[in-house]
């Protein structure tokens, strides 16, 4: 009897030794496999393409023990199409013991810039068969002058008579010609407090703005395009186009984009609502005239996914006939506006104003100029760009 113990309890000990020795491994591994993704992917498109195919070296993670897997657990896989935008790859690699790293890489997509030698159209090209565009030098400019404004294509002087013009400006803003500058390949136009209240034929100024106007003539059938970024003040940021201010017997306005800054306490509750300080908004206007007694227009808008002064946008418009105005934003048609109120017959010239609205009035006090910076107070135009149809 005691020597069949003895022969017993040595097996036990035997049996629990190599239990001990096979937990070794997995169960106590707690070293995480090791993972590192590659940097971020920028690629680059042309302005008619949503995405592009994109390949990459997928991952893979190693173990001080064999057996780990690595992958793929967010965003597209290599040889897929990309949308335009940010995807974020994400691959994680696991190992026998359950252990765990991820990393991660973005691939960014983006579509070429404006080109210089076509207007800015975005995944759909509307140019007619057999037809090419050709830019319009005397309306076009890239602001890229060293020694002011081109004269040979545009005023500055708000009233020029012999040229049909006489508006300087909207009470209680006086456009001045100090207000527009030429820098940085951007033209400028500065909203600002005046020094002192000027009283002009009876009228009083206290806000000073600037308006520049083509010396040559916008026509049907062209398209229009600027890239242009809203000042951040209550005053107006537009880019538009009109006959002469005396035009006879017909005088027409096509506003292109027209916003505020910022929206005051005392402004009209339809500007609030219909949020003029992020829209994309166009009037067609029949103006009274000699032979015109009612104004009348026709308008069209979408809201902006930002405030119009936080970033530069392209606005377009082409003049397809004298009842086809069709309006475009970033490259995208916004909208149309189709048998406005009366045809769109006659040349017109481009108008960019920094003006006061009575819609949305200074503030009550006064202030409100001096929290924004003399940039942010300026409305900028990087370029505008005027094109016409030529055959093939």
């Amino acid at each position: 009897m005691f020597k069949s113990k003895i022969i017993y309890i040595p097996f036990l000990s035997i049996i629990f030794l190599l239990i001990a020795c096979s937990g070794d491994g997995e169960e106590n591994d707690t070293v995480s496999p090791t993972l590192s993704c590659p940097e971020a992917m920028n690629v680059s498109v042309d302005t008619f393409s949503n995405g592009a195919v994109v390949t990459f070296t997928s991952p893979v993670g190693t173990d001080n023990v064999a057996g780990s897997v690595t992958t793929q657990t967010g965003g597209l896989g290599s040889g897929k199409v990309f949308p335009i935008g940010t995807t974020t790859n994400t691959f994680t690699t696991r190992d026998a013991a359950g252990n765990t790293s991820t990393c991660s890489f973005n691939v960014i997509v983006t579509r070429k810039a404006p080109s210089e030698d076509l207007p800015y159209f975005v995944i759909e090209n509307p140019t007619p068969s057999g037809k090419k565009w050709a830019k319009i030098e005397n309306l076009s400019d890239e602001f890229n002058q060293t020694d002011g404004i081109d004269r040979t294509k545009w005023y500055t002087k708000p009233d020029i008579a012999s040229a049909g013009w006489f508006w300087t400006g909207r009470p209680p803003g006086l456009f001045i010609e100090e207000s527009i500058t030429v820098a940085d390949g951007k033209l400028k136009i500065e909203a600002n407090k005046l020094p002192t209240t000027k009283i002009i034929n009876g009228k009083s100024y206290d806000y000073s703005g600037g308006i520049v106007r083509s010396i040559n003539q916008c026509k049907v059938g062209y398209y229009y395009e600027s890239k242009m970024k809203a000042n951040k003040t209550f005053m107006s940021s537009t880019f538009w186009m009109m006959t002469e201010e005396n035009a006879c017997p017909k005088r027409l306005e096509l506003d292109i984009q027209e916003c505020v800054g910022e929206l005051t306490p005392g402004a009209d509750a339809w500007a609030v609502s219909g949020k003029f300080d992020q829209i994309f908004h166009s009037n067609a206007f029949h103006r009274t005239s000699c032979a015109n007694t009612v104004e009348t227009r026709k308008q069209g808008s979408v809201i902006t996914d930002v405030k119009n002064w936080s970033e530069y946008m392209v606005y377009g418009f082409w003049w397809k006939s004298e009842t086809e105005l069709w309006f475009y934003l970033n490259g995208k048609l916004a909208y149309k506006i189709t048998n406005p109120t009366t045809t769109f017959d006659l040349p017109m010239y481009y108008n960019l104003a920094v003006e006061t609205y009575d819609w949305n009035p200074p503030h009550a006090d006064g202030k409100g100029m001096e929290k924004f910076t003399k940039e942010e107070r300026s409305t900028q135009y990087e370029w505008i760009r005027t094109w016409k149809l030529d055959d093939k």
